[in-house]
């Protein structure tokens, strides 16, 4: 799997266990709504129902007193023992929504800080892999770099590569050609287009000059590296053969300088 279609799973199964989250937390939402509402509806059926119980009972005391026939007495006795079964079966089921309304609320809770954890897994990923991170320079300097070199970096860097130079002046940068775009002073406002990228293998670096090609052709200023058929100088694609004093100090390093307005995206 190239590196594209990987990366495009990695968001999606991200986005999907956000989506997941979203439709849990939505769904156990909607049973806290459904359970309050039932569980009112309930407790205002027992307390009616606990009323009706206690207007039979008190009914039943007056005909004790009236001294009311045994059928009274067995009717009413009969609509006393039908209000406290309404009454008992109206508590349990205020009492099951009850649980459920709990039940939901946590798991509600719960889902609630799962979208959380997953948004943040997702927009740090995002940041990680659509973006230039200050890691990705290998201890190198960035701050000055342009938007179009920090982009390319993160492209060199997702594909495999490491940075090992960026621009002068700073100790451990490397030493280049007087007249180098690597010093900032060669650069007509002050700011880095430049970096340098290697890996352990050439296929990296060779990937990478062709995809650079590829994607901003017109607009690397330079670009050198073990691939020599894909060597630029302003904007122009050259061959460079084997054995040229320029092809043989990049057979271990792609060296890339990019214009402004190159691609970023």
């Amino acid at each position: 799997m190239t590196d594209e279609p990987r990366k495009l799973k990695g968001m999606a199964k991200l986005k999907a266990k956000v989506k997941e989250a979203l439709h849990r937390y939505s769904a156990f939402g909607k049973i806290v709504e459904v359970a309050g509402k039932r569980e009112k509806g309930f407790a205002i059926r027992a307390n009616l129902a606990e009323k009706q119980l206690d207007e039979l009972r008190a009914r039943r005391k007056q005909l004790i007193e009236h001294e009311a026939t045994q059928r009274q007495l067995d009717d009413n006795e009969q609509l006393i023992w039908l209000a406290n079964h309404r009454l008992k079966k109206m508590t349990e089921k205020r009492l099951f929504w009850t649980k459920r309304r709990v039940w939901a609320r946590e798991r509600h809770h719960h889902w609630g800080l799962v979208i959380k954890h997953r948004k943040d897994r997702l927009r740090r990923w995002i940041q990680q892999h659509e973006t230039f991170q200050s890691y990705m320079a290998n201890g190198n300097p960035y701050e000055k770099l342009t938007p179009e070199a920090k982009y390319g970096i993160y492209l060199d860097f997702r594909g495999g590569n490491y940075v090992t130079s960026t621009y002068e002046g700073y100790p451990g940068d490397g030493v280049h050609s007087p007249g180098s775009y690597h010093y900032l002073e060669n650069q007509p406002d002050g700011k880095a287009r430049c970096w340098d990228a290697g890996a352990g293998t050439l296929s990296p670096m060779n990937k990478a000059q062709i995809r650079e090609a590829g994607r901003a052709g017109p607009f690397l200023i330079e670009m050198f590296g073990p691939e020599n058929t894909f060597e630029y100088k302003n904007g122009v694609r050259f061959t460079l053969a084997e054995g040229d004093p320029l092809e043989t100090m990049h057979d271990n390093h792609k060296h890339t300088c990019i214009r402004d307005g190159a691609p970023t995206k």
